[in-house]
Order: structure tokens, then C-alpha cells, then sequence
């Protein structure tokens, strides 16, 4: 059996929550670092701190008076003999440098451009992972911009939610599902009730995809059908970039993936497809999934037995498509190295990001 079909019989037959966890790398958020020449402490300790092995987020830090120089073309040139034909090794490996560091100088220039012009330096931006389907606005893309702040950047990549939900599926939770009170303790105390005792039976009534004897696994988690609530306090500071990120959900759309299609057969309609009918009052509920992937944001009259047991049975049944995008949801910012708790089924993820510009900040 080659690779090609292995990952086929997986995304047939493993449950969409276990192949979210073995298979899907978290998008990447993205971090800028915009200083004049010499970086002071706090920028330095920003810089070290968003330099996380296993938080997925990219660090750039962009050194204005180089942008302010123009792009140096000398120091890459090819100083040897050019040739239109028949280049050497060294000519096509020159020109490929050049190329690579044109497009970084220019990438540096349009995020200054976009988020640090005009601004007081040092100046940091945090935006969401990007929207390749469109352009989105300035405003749509920023999660959090201000002075270089470490203890900000702290909450922005780790929170004790966030800690709460890896541990669960790391112990074999196939979601967790989020509530997000609304303040009133009554509305709040009866959603809560209502939401476990229907999980607890989605767990006895919904099926389980079950892989193939051929189909390995990651060791020491179990394949079994759990799900469990954690209210995460809105009114908590450690929580305020977490509930942020989660509520972009408000923004994402399920054209083209699993559940818009999963939500015609089913005949329900999603919550986001309508965000502007939920009550300012209603709690919300949000099930995560895999590494840290919120699947759908449900308030007001959504949050009901039919979508909530429907929503199980999507998140339980075979992943009929193994490519993430093509899946609803979103993914959210966590700091936990997701891939050494376990051994992963065949193949490689994606290697990480390379980090541009940290060698001024460890000088």
C-alpha cells in the first residue's frame, strides 16, 4: 500500500477528531517587531518570549533603518561571469538568494507599510493566520498591536484554559466543549446543564468511526467517544486573547467545507451563518477539536439538542476529506508541543516557519 493510499484509508475511516489531532498542523499566527537599529530590553524579552518552539506563531522582526536604506542588490549579485544560458551552480544559486532576499526586503516593507508606519517605535502586531479566499481589512486581520509588552505577549500565546483543553485531548477527549457565559447566572447555570446532559447522551447514542486493523494509531491515547464542558470567564485577563480569537469565529464561513455540506443533509442551519441573531444575553458554546481547532461557534436558538448531537456526529463520523481547509473552523494560538506527546500516524507534518531577523535581539 503506498503513502498516498494510506492517507486515503485514513481519511476514510479515522474519526474526524483523531485525524484533526494526528495529521492537521495549527495555522500559524503572525507577529511583528518594528524598532529603529538597537533593541532595547523589553523588545528583546517580547522577542525571546514569541520565540516558542511549539507555540504556532511567527516572529518577524523588522529593523526600520535597513527598510529606510533601500534594498542593498551588491551584496548578492553573482560576481563571477554571467551567463543567459548554461549557468553554473554558483550563477543559479546567486540569483536564487537575490531573489529570496528581494521578496523578504519587500514582505518587511508592506507589513511596515500595513501595521507600523506613523507609529511610535518599538510598535508590535499580532494578526490572525491569513485568509487566502480574500483580502481582508487591516482591521479584521489584527488580534492585539500596542508597545512591545512581554507580560501581554505571555497571555497572547498561553492561558489556563488553553493548558485545561491539551490536557483533556492529550487524555483522550474527542472535544472540549467551551462555554462561554453570558452573566446571567440563571441562563448560564440551565445552558450548562442542558449542554452536558446532551453530550452525555451524544456519547451513548452517536457512532464512533472506527479505522481499519491496517490503520496505526497514535500509542497511548485512546480512540473512544468523550466529550466534556469548561467554562472559560470572559470577565478572566488571562482569557481576554483566547476569547478573542475564539469569537473570530463570528467571521469564518463554511462554504466548501464538511459541515456547510453535513448542515444541508442535516437541514440546520449554522449559528454564524446568522451571528447577528444571537442575543447579546445568550451563552455560547464552541467544541475544540485536535490541536487546538475550534470548530463552530453556536449561540441563541442554536444551542439545541438536534444541532448539538449532529454537531457530535461530525465531529465522531470518518474524515471524508483529509485536507484541513476543506474542514470547518478555525485554529487557535496554543504553546503545546502537540506532536511528542504521541507518536503520530505515517507521515511528516510540515516543518515550522523560519524565524526572520532574531539574530540582532541574542547579540
Amino acid at each position: 500500500m503506498t503513502v498516498a493510499a494510506c492517507f486515503n484509508l485514513f481519511a476514510c475511516d479515522t474519526p474526524v477528531f483523531r485525524y484533526a489531532l494526528e495529521k492537521w498542523k495549527p495555522e500559524a499566527y503572525n507577529a511583528f517587531v518594528f524598532f529603529d537599529n538597537n533593541p532595547d530590553n523589553e523588545e528583546k524579552k517580547t522577542a525571546n518570549l514569541l520565540n516558542q518552539p511549539f507555540a504556532n506563531i511567527t516572529l518577524e522582526l523588522i529593523n526600520i533603518a535597513e527598510l529606510n536604506k533601500g534594498f542593498d542588490v551588491g551584496q548578492y549579485e553573482f560576481k563571477g561571469k554571467k551567463k543567459k544560458y548554461r549557468k553554473s551552480n554558483e550563477q543559479i544559486t546567486a540569483e536564487k538568494k537575490l531573489a529570496a532576499a528581494k521578496r523578504a526586503f519587500h514582505h518587511k516593507l508592506k507589513m511596515y507599510n500595513s501595521f507600523g508606519k506613523e507609529k511610535s517605535l518599538p510598535y508590535a502586531v499580532v494578526t490572525f493566520p491569513a485568509d487566502r479566499k480574500k483580502t481582508p481589512s487591516k482591521a479584521s486581520q489584527l488580534l492585539w498591536e500596542g508597545k512591545p509588552d512581554s507580560q501581554k505577549f505571555a497571555a497572547l500565546i498561553d492561558s489556563p484554559a488553553r493548558k485545561e483543553i491539551a490536557k483533556r485531548i492529550l487524555d483522550g477527549d474527542s472535544a472540549v466543549w467551551i462555554m462561554i457565559p453570558s452573566g446571567d447566572t440563571q441562563k448560564d447555570d440551565e445552558c450548562l446543564a442542558k449542554i452536558n446532559e446532551i453530550l452525555e447522551k451524544a456519547e451513548k447514542t452517536v457512532e464512533l468511526s472506527i479505522p481499519g486493523a491496517d490503520v496505526k494509531l497514535s500509542a497511548g491515547i485512546p480512540l473512544k467517544l468523550s466529550f466534556s464542558t469548561l467554562i472559560v470567564n470572559p470577565n478572566n485577563p488571562e482569557e481576554d486573547f483566547f476569547i478573542k480569537m475564539l469569537m473570530k469565529l463570528r467571521d469564518k464561513r463554511h462554504a466548501g467545507s464538511n459541515l456547510s455540506q453535513f448542515q444541508r443533509r442535516s437541514n440546520i442551519a449554522a449559528s454564524r451563518n446568522k451571528a447577528g441573531s444571537i442575543p447579546a444575553d445568550s451563552p455560547i458554546i464552541i467544541p475544540v477539536i485536535g490541536r487546538g481547532r475550534a470548530v463552530e461557534l453556536i449561540g441563541g436558538e442554536n444551542i439545541n439538542e438536534d444541532y448539538i448531537i449532529n454537531l457530535c456526529k461530525y465531529i465522531s463520523g470518518p474524515c471524508s476529506c483529509e485536507i484541513k481547509k476543506q474542514n470547518p473552523g478555525m485554529d487557535m494560538l496554543f504553546s503545546i508541543d502537540w506532536k511528542n506527546r504521541f507518536v503520530p500516524m505515517i507521515g511528516n507534518d510540515e516543518e515550522p516557519g523560519e524565524l526572520i531577523g532574531f539574530e540582532e535581539f541574542i547579540k
